[in-house]
């Protein structure tokens, strides 16, 4: 589904999956940058350049072999859970590879551990979309090994490094933390917002339309080779809409709408739109059911039934009179427009829908003699003869008011 019925699971997915390009990046920047600082070595530490050279070769391929890996793991969907685990090995080769040169450096070192402890945690927050609890933990535990480190291989006053430190892992800790829970909210924001346009979409359009949309921009019209189309309109709308308020008679078509929603949405059928007092629906278009007619034929006769509901009246408290009118064949499907998109179908079926819908009587569904052939075993008719529709010639129709015998869920 374009929408889930878990979007919290799908936010831990996304955080999840973020996660894992994050350590693709920095172990990817580690593992080129390690190397890179051969030239650092050099120029701060040339007497010890022949030893550190292999160290740094060793880590940064490490890094890079990492960063491949999570390359493949990211294209694997079930992996992605992995993602908090690779991002801790990140963080703890990237400080391997420092205290593994610390013996090496001798003096250099606190240098090295103070820039470590910069670089790192500004990574951990650009790039690793931790909560905030996890980023303070992280942020922490990073910041009491570079202390720890840095008391252990400095020259110094142990009152001066600590006092130094404590104050600098404060604010890399505040400031991490703060950071982290401005992001999770943002990326809260805007996946709630995603979400929210996606079934907006999805409201408006079929749902694999909706998917070729948002990731490609556009829809490719596709030809339909076996549809149903159904047509309803009420009698008498135009002169009723003259004597009641527009308030009065737009909530009255939405109660019977609603029905109508709710009778396509059960047989999964496809509301393609209303117009006016029109509705429009489908099946047969974005499914692979082979009894669409059937589908179309039950979905008709429930919207009959669902007019006699008292609830469901016209605004002057009559109950509503209703054609409808069903065609079945071949239709071109597909999206146009650059905005206000809108799913639609084109073809002599849609046509023919239409017009039977306006050769009909209320209360009954109205469609050619050569569709209802296919299922009039299980449908009482009655002809209504050889009518001529306009633009289609003299078309046979017939009148279907209900099953042949009573079934269950008929209705």
């Amino acid at each position: 589904m374009l929408l889930p019925s878990q979007p919290a699971a799908e936010f831990e997915r996304e955080v999840r999956t973020e996660m894992l390009y994050g350590v693709k990046i920095m172990a990817l920047l580690a593992g080129v940058f390690y190397p890179a600082f051969l030239a650092m070595d050099y120029s701060q530490a040339p007497e010890h350049f022949a030893t550190l050279v292999p160290v740094r070769l060793a880590f940064g391929a490490v890094l890079l072999a990492l960063a491949g890996s999570v390359w493949a793991v990211g294209s694997r969907r079930d992996l992605v859970p992995l993602a908090p685990t690779l991002a801790g090995v990140t963080i703890a080769l990237a400080y391997a590879a420092l205290f593994a040169m610390v013996p090496i450096l001798g003096d250099h070192s606190p240098v090295r551990v103070v820039a470590a402890h910069m670089l790192l945690p500004l990574g951990i927050v650009a790039l690793l979309p931790y909560r905030p609890t996890t980023m303070g933990l992280t942020l922490g535990g990073v910041a009491l090994v570079s202390s720890g480190a840095m008391m252990a291989y400095s020259e110094g006053p142990l009152y001066d490094v600590v006092l130094e430190f404590s104050a600098i892992s404060a604010c890399v800790v505040i400031l991490g933390v703060f950071m982290a829970a401005r992001n999770d909210r943002l990326r809260r924001v805007a996946f709630e917002n995603r979400k929210r346009t996606e079934q907006l979409l999805l409201n408006i359009l079929p749902e694999d339309i909706a998917v070729e949309l948002r990731d490609r921009g556009r829809v490719e019209a596709r030809h339909v080779e076996d549809c149903t189309i159904l047509f309803t309109d009420f009698v008498g709308f135009t002169a009723l809409s003259a004597r009641v308020s527009p308030t009065d008679l737009v909530a009255s078509l939405d109660t019977a709408f609603h029905e109508f929603d709710r009778i396509t949405d059960e047989r999964e059928l496809e509301k393609l739109k209303t117009i006016g007092d029109a509705y429009m629906c489908a099946g047969g278009v974005m499914t692979d059911h082979t009894d669409h007619l059937e589908r179309i034929l039950e979905a008709a006769l429930a919207m009959l039934a669902a007019l006699d509901h008292p609830d469901v009246r016209d605004p002057e408290g009559n109950p509503w009179r209703m054609r409808v009118g069903i065609h079945r064949g071949p239709v071109v499907a597909g999206v146009i427009g650059a905005n206000k998109f809108a799913f639609d179908l084109w073809g002599d079926t849609v046509n023919l829908a239409a017009r039977a819908e306006s050769a009909g009587k209320p209360g009954g569904i109205c469609m050619t003699a050569e569709t209802y052939r296919t299922v009039a075993h299980r449908y009482v008719a009655e002809p209504l003869g050889s009518v001529d529709l306009k633009g289609k010639g003299t078309v046979e129709l017939v009148w279907v008011t209900g099953h042949t015998t009573a079934r269950d869920g008929a209705a």
